[in-house]
């Protein structure tokens, strides 16, 4: 009940064929929850949801700060997953019942510890009983009695209106100080029409989040956001007519991108040319005709290891450019997510060069230049703007969600390559496929040449680190970024796909390296962000066909 779209949707019928369906919503819930009670794993859960803050939506409920009037109502049966979760994922108010004194004193940590306030929903004239049950936690706005709306003091304040019909509401409101209105309804126009009639808070029912899924309260409060005005983003010939200091967030962002396609597409060209630089020859104490002799297979080897760094870079500078051009400029909060974490968590990476022994000219010089863009692009914040974008058909969501899952999977994928790679890059070196071509052992390697170990190790650790930081920046992408008609993101995915699998499958055959146990990951991430990409497209790729 409580998973991101991206999981829950296409995952909900299988789950629920599985272990059925109660019981696989309980169980999505209790997950969500148990991920927010681990250090990091609030932060970890809104970004999976992508939830965003909207600083500019505010509310008051019984003295109480909202930051939305959008919230949830469920049952205490799932009240401790539902106070743990929900928060996090787009609820500005949960109420929760009815409660028991029992039940009440059971959940009184999880209420005491909620990152929104509680309504607590009683039996008639039980109020009094829960509140001393539950103590005087501040998260704690009122209680429910029925339809009437009562304050920790336990005096009447409002009513609790549990329709769809905004007229419901209106009338209500005319003689009460505070309504709240409780909707099955995940519709957003519902939610508009219940707050403009004026709700002070809109609950969406667990059933409404069953039957919409967990993004309902996200898709809600956009809906009920006032569109922001704000002022044209300068031209890109603007831009350059000022200093790079001066550059707004997107622009240094895109100077990062085209950077790294600059530095990819290099790296490819010294690799099927020359292969060897004068540095390499002098670092490795031979030239290449040498060192082909003594070890023919070996500059292949290197190769298979370049062309896929360069990919990766490519891949890299599609990403950051799309992100920067394309989300940033628009005012996407979560673009600038993307790249922020993609860019701080990958960027360090060009410096594994110092752990590996060998220090190389170019890759040096290529993090001198990118390194003061890539201080500018994470500097600061872009001004936020935001649309409640056009809810798709069912079939073409079930497609786009199906679709964002597969590519979500995937990068999750490269991130755990990334590490792995990058950890043997600086380590081991080789893993035992790679020793199976070159034709040699890790010890007779380095009896021929101890510095050829060194100089393997830059190429694997710089791959591991670039594929780690690709890894991150799509997955964030397609999780926070993903909405329809945003042909931005289909166009980032598949242009990064092709850019990041096509050369490394390419150089693989190339050079002989074609152990079917080494490649099937690439194969593997290359079925399926190019199966994600298809289902995605129309939801992705063609708004105006959404009607």
């Amino acid at each position: 009940m409580a998973m991101p779209d991206w999981t829950y949707g296409p995952l909900r019928a299988p789950a629920g064929a599985l272990v059925g369906v109660r019981r696989s919503q309980r169980w999505a819930l209790g997950l969500l929850a148990a991920v927010c009670s681990v250090p990091g794993g609030r932060l970890l859960a809104r970004t999976m949801a992508g939830t965003e803050e909207y600083p500019e939506q505010r509310g008051s409920l019984l003295g109480h700060d909202l930051v939305s009037p959008v919230g949830v109502s469920a049952g205490a049966e799932v009240g401790r997953p539902v106070l743990r979760a929900m928060p996090e994922i787009g609820a500005a108010v949960v109420e929760i019942g009815p409660l028991s004194p029992q039940e009440a004193r059971e959940l009184r940590r999880e209420i005491a510890a909620s990152a929104a306030p509680v309504l607590l929903r009683c039996a008639p004239g039980r109020s009094a009983e829960v509140r001393d049950a539950v103590g005087s936690p501040p998260t704690v706005a009122g209680y429910v009695e029925g339809d009437r709306l009562i304050d920790t003091a336990l005096q009447q304040r409002g009513v609790v209106v549990r329709t769809d019909d905004p007229d419901d509401v209106a009338q209500h409101r005319a003689g009460h100080e505070v309504v709240v209105a409780v909707t099955d309804s995940g519709d957003a126009e519902v939610g508009r029409a219940l707050a403009a009639a004026g709700a002070d808070a809109v609950l969406l029912h667990s059933r409404a989040l069953v039957d919409g899924g967990p993004g309902v309260p996200n898709h809600l409060v956009r809906s009920l956001l006032p569109a922001p005005v704000a002022e044209p983003a300068p031209t890109a010939r603007e831009v350059l007519r000022t200093a790079p200091w001066s550059w707004p967030m997107w622009a240094c962002g895109v100077g990062l991108g085209v950077g790294m396609l600059a530095g990819g597409v290099g790296a490819a060209a010294v690799t099927v040319g020359p292969g060897l630089l004068w540095y390499d020859e002098d670092y490795l104490g031979m030239t290449r005709e040498q060192l082909d002799s003594l070890v023919p297979r070996f500059v292949p080897f290197l190769q298979h290891d370049r062309i896929t760094l360069a990919g990766t870079m490519v891949c890299l500078g599609i990403l950051y450019v799309a992100l920067s051009y394309c989300g940033l400029r628009q005012g996407i909060h979560a673009a600038e997510r993307a790249l922020r974490w993609s860019a701080v968590l990958g960027f360090p990476t060009l410096l594994y060069f110092l752990g590996t022994g060998y220090f190389e000219p170019l890759h040096a010089g290529l993090a001198a230049v990118l390194t003061p863009m890539f201080l500018l692009a994470t500097r600061s914040r872009e001004p936020r703007r935001w649309s409640e974008p056009r809810r798709p058909p069912p079939e073409v969501a079930r497609r786009g969600l199906t679709g964002q899952l597969l590519v979500v999977s995937m990068s999750v994928g490269l991130i755990v390559a990334g590490l792995f790679i990058s950890v043997t890059g600086l380590t081991y070196v080789y893993v035992p496929t790679d020793l199976v071509y070159i034709g040699h052992d890790a010890f007779h390697l380095h009896a021929l040449n101890p510095a050829l170990q060194g100089f393997a190790a830059h190429d694997r650790a710089g791959f591991g680190g670039a594929l780690l930081s690709a890894g991150v920046g799509l997955s964030l992408l397609s999780i926070c970024c993903w909405a329809p008609g945003r042909r931005w993101v289909w166009w980032a995915v598949t242009l990064s796909m092709l850019a990041g699998f096509v050369p490394t499958l390419i150089v693989h055959v190339a050079v002989g390296y074609v152990d079917p146990g080494h490649l099937l990951p690439a194969y593997v991430g290359f079925v399926v962000t190019a199966v994600g990409s298809v289902l995605a497209r129309r939801h992705l790729y063609d708004d105006a066909r959404l009607g």
